[in-house]
């Protein structure tokens, strides 16, 4: 489990150092927070309910543009084919 958060650090730190994403948001938080989302996902997804594409749309979304309302312009939601 290590090695498989180490690769998302990383991947986080790149994007950080990039300039890809806020400067006020602390890379290991925000690193802790969507490992959390996605892998908790397996214990409360239940087949039948939004598919498995929806449900993936709106995670990117909630990562990439957060919950609360904004007045700068969303990202088009991905939609599943």
């Amino acid at each position: 489990m290590r090695r498989f958060y180490d690769v998302w650090r990383d991947l986080m730190a790149g994007a950080f150092k990039a300039g890809e994403t806020r400067r006020d948001v602390d890379p290991a938080i925000a690193t802790q927070a969507l490992l959390g989302s996605l892998i908790w996902t397996g214990e409360w997804y239940r087949p039948g309910g939004k598919s498995p594409e929806t449900i993936a749309a709106e995670l990117v979304g909630i990562a990439f543009d957060g919950i609360a309302r904004s007045r700068r312009p969303r990202r088009r939601a991905l939609t599943a084919s």
